[in-house]
């Protein structure tokens, strides 16, 4: 995972460790993504 995310109470923050977003990183980011929509944050 080439990325963090720091979940707080109102909001959520989402650190990219790579130079850019590619097909290697990009199905589990929208995941985390999809997952951080659903909890509503």
């Amino acid at each position: 995972m080439n990325f963090n995310a720091d979940k707080y109470e109102n909001y959520s923050i989402v650190k990219i460790s790579d130079e850019k977003v590619d097909s290697s990183i990009a199905p589990e980011l929208k995941s985390e993504f999809m997952t951080l929509s659903q909890d509503g944050v």
